[in-house]
């Protein structure tokens, strides 16, 4: 952590906070990405960090890769920002539901028991999209008044034909339609 982020965290406790960041997908000449394995998680990651004040996102990537890797970047392309978060999640979310709509019966018989059988996943989801909602509304990029619970109904009653559109590529574009209805407009 450091000194900018670590004062912060002493003024504001564990309040949520937006910190700016970057990812940075190095690749050889063969394809292969470059993963590191991560000291607070054991897991494995991309070289990432975040923004230190007065750094532009290129700045941080660059910064990043050189105290995580030892080598130095050439040429960079952005791949996406923030936003484009949310809007992977609904097409993965859309799955996810289009599986679930399949298990109707299960669920049916769930239900028929007097149990809700979204309750705890429904109240995950809400609070994951309100996260991405909230840093997307921050960065300028969703509007502010989007509802959380809005954003997971649209992609839920999608799901609910998607295997009535046989055509993926339709679901994502009517996915970008609800997604452009979020944005910010200028």
């Amino acid at each position: 952590m450091n000194d900018y982020v670590a004062e912060l965290r002493s003024l504001l406790g564990h309040r949520p906070v937006i910190f700016p960041g970057a990812s940075v997908v190095v690749t050889d000449d063969r394809g292969r990405v470059l993963l590191l394995a991560r000291a607070d998680t054991g897991g494995w990651g991309l070289p990432a960090g975040l923004m230190d004040p007065g750094e532009s996102f290129e700045d941080t990537a660059r910064r990043e890769v050189l105290e995580e890797t030892g080598l130095i970047v050439g040429e960079l392309a952005l791949l996406g920002l923030f936003g484009d978060a949310l809007r992977t999640w609904t097409d993965r979310f859309v799955d996810y539901w289009a599986t679930k709509i399949g298990l109707g019966g299960a669920i049916r018989a769930v239900v028929a028991a007097g149990r809700d059988p979204f309750a705890q996943s429904r109240d995950q989801v809400d609070a994951a999209v309100a996260a991405l909602l909230s840093a997307t509304a921050a960065a300028g990029i969703t509007r502010p008044e989007v509802a959380p619970d809005d954003v997971v109904v649209a992609p839920s009653g999608i799901a609910m034909v998607a295997d009535v559109l046989e055509d993926r590529d339709q679901v994502g574009r009517v996915l970008d339609l609800v997604f452009e209805g979020i944005r910010t407009r200028p």
